[in-house]
């Protein structure tokens, strides 16, 4: 019982953090720009275009929470490779660059453990949603090293990049502490490195024990849903 209640914990503190990237910090800025809106409409020709551009975000906003709310109801991980999946986030997202995005396989392809499939999806979605909106990258590569020792998840782009200060300041927000978040409940080594107009690289590390699906517990029954 004991074990059940954590999960749940685990779980719905998740949700709040998926919902905090999207919805609520959509809202905060939406609201802040309608707000600065309001006060010029009657004096500042560039009113209009600010408004659009609040509209414009509140249905970007709307889109995400629903990607957020579909992946954590109907996706099922095991339905697509890990590759596949990634392969498609720039398309699922509203993105604004326009900027390459390659995903390179190296090694044999195995199977990984669900959850641990899972959580290492959605780090690769936050990274890669993360470099097209905010670096100013032209290109965005994502790395899945399937390694005999362990597996390997890397996210790089060659934009702006982040100083020192600011990479150690995510450690309070939840864009790069949801990262390092994920991480730690799967067990994996994460390293961000970023420096300015260095561009952006997160590197996770798994051991093999932790990533690969046993053999002997493929035909497992699948884990008990619980209500949230």
């Amino acid at each position: 019982m004991t074990t059940r209640m954590e999960e749940r914990i685990r779980e719905r503190t998740r949700i709040a953090q998926d919902l905090h990237d999207t919805l609520l910090q959509g809202l905060l800025s939406a609201s802040m720009q309608l707000g600065v809106a309001k006060n010029k409409l009657d004096d500042h020709p560039g009113a209009r275009a600010l408004v659009e551009r609040v509209f414009s975000m509140i249905g970007q906003m709307i889109q995400e929470s629903r990607n957020v709310v579909s992946g954590l109801r109907t996706r099922d991980p095991l339905s697509e490779s890990l590759e596949d999946e990634i392969a498609k986030i720039p398309l699922q997202t509203p993105l604004s660059s326009d900027a390459d995005f390659k995903v390179i396989v190296e090694g044999t392809p195995k199977a990984l453990r669900r959850a641990v499939r899972e959580q290492l999806y959605w780090i690769a979605r936050e990274s890669i949603t993360n470099a097209f909106r905010h670096s100013g990258a032209t290109l965005i590569e994502v790395l899945l090293e399937y390694g005999s020792d362990g597996f390997r998840l890397v996210v790089r782009d060659n934009g702006i990049g982040m100083d020192t200060p600011s990479v150690r300041a995510g450690e309070g927000h939840w864009g790069l502490s949801g990262l390092t978040e994920r991480a730690r409940r799967i067990g994996a080594q994460i390293k961000i490195t970023s420096g300015k107009a260095a561009g952006t690289e997160i590197d996770v590390n798994l051991h093999r024990k932790m990533v690969y699906e046993d053999k002997r517990s493929m035909a497992a029954a699948p884990v008990e849903e619980t209500d949230l």
